[in-house]
C-alpha cells in the first residue's frame, strides 16, 4: 500500500538563513570589503538568495569604489537576466557569471575613464536557488562548506602563492607565510578580461555556507574556522569569527557571510 502523504524529505525545498558582516579591523584607516546578503523578494527574481564578498585592491579609494561597484553591478545585472529568462531555461551558473564578467568590465572601463591607479576587487558571488549553490568567483576571497563538522574550502585562490603550491615550489604552510602571498593572478577590474571559475553544489539540510574575506581565513586556520561554526546561532557564529580574527591582529578588513540550510 502506497502512502502518498509521506514524501521524500531529499525533495523538500530548503529554505536559506543569511548573515553577513564586515569590520575594518585594527589596523587599516578604510574598510575596502563589501558585501550583500539578501534572500527571498529581497534577492531577486528566480532565485531564493544571494551573497556576494568583494575585497577591494588599488589604493586607499580606488578599492573601495571596485568593491562597491562589483556588489551593484552583480546584483543590478542579475535582476535584470532572470526578468528576462524565461522559466525553463534559466541557466543560474551562466546568468551568475554573466554578470561577474559585466562587474569585471564596467569596473575595467572605469578605471580606464578616471586615469587613476588601477583598480580591482575579489569577489566570491554565491547564489542559492532549488536546493543547488552556483558560485562565480575570482581572486582570493573564498567559499566553504562546513557539512558534518567538517570545513572544506570549495574555492580556489587565485594567487602567485597558490601557483607555486600547485607546482611544488612551496607547501601550504609556506604559502600560508610568504611575503608574496598578497599578489593576487585574477580579480575583477585589473584586466580587460578575467578568468571566472565555476562551481555548483548540490545543498542538503544542515549545511552551512561560509564566504570570507582574507582578513579572516588569512588569520584562522581550517580547524579554528570550523570550531567556531560549530555555534548554532548565526549571528554569534559571524561575530565570533570577526572578534577571533582581531585577537590575531586584525590588519586586515574583515567580511564574513553565513548561510544555513533548513527544511
Amino acid at each position: 500500500m502506497k502512502f502518498p502523504f509521506f514524501k521524500k524529505r531529499e525533495s523538500t525545498p530548503l529554505s536559506v538563513r543569511l548573515i553577513g558582516e564586515t569590520d575594518i579591523g585594527l589596523k587599516r584607516s578604510q574598510n575596502q570589503d563589501a558585501y550583500i546578503a539578501v534572500i527571498g523578494d529581497h534577492s531577486g527574481q528566480g532565485y531564493d538568495a544571494l551573497a556576494i564578498v568583494a575585497d577591494g585592491m588599488g589604493g586607499h579609494v580606488m578599492g573601495d569604489v571596485a568593491s562597491h561597484m562589483a556588489i551593484e553591478v552583480i546584483t543590478s545585472q542579475l535582476k535584470e537576466l532572470f526578468e528576462i529568462a524565461t522559466e525553463l531555461k534559466i541557466d543560474c551558473a551562466g546568468l551568475l557569471t554573466q554578470s561577474v564578467i559585466k562587474a569585471n568590465e564596467a569596473i575595467y572601463s572605469e578605471d580606464s575613464i578616471s586615469n587613476q591607479k588601477p583598480m580591482g576587487t575579489t569577489c566570491s558571488a554565491a547564489l542559492f536557488s532549488n536546493n543547488r549553490l552556483y558560485i562565480s568567483h575570482a581572486g582570493d576571497s573564498r567559499v566553504y562548506l562546513f557539512r558534518n563538522r567538517k570545513l572544506t574550502q570549495l574555492t580556489k585562490d587565485d594567487s602567485w602563492v597558490m601557483e607555486q603550491v600547485d607546482l611544488g615550489n612551496l607547501t601550504p604552510c609556506q604559502a600560508k607565510k610568504h611575503p608574496n602571498r598578497n599578489i593576487i593572478t585574477q580579480a575583477l577590474g585589473i584586466q580587460q578580461v578575467v578568468d571566472i571559475e565555476e562551481l555548483t553544489l548540490d545543498l542538503k539540510p544542515d549545511d552551512r555556507i561560509l564566504l570570507s574575506s582574507d582578513g579572516l581565513h588569512g588569520l584562522l586556520d581550517v580547524n579554528e574556522i570550523a570550531d567556531i561554526l560549530t555555534t548554532p546561532i548565526l549571528e554569534v557564529a559571524v561575530e565570533n569569527l570577526i572578534n577571533q580574527a582581531k585577537v590575531y591582529g586584525g590588519d586586515d578588513n574583515i567580511t564574513v557571510v553565513i548561510a544555513d540550510m533548513t527544511y
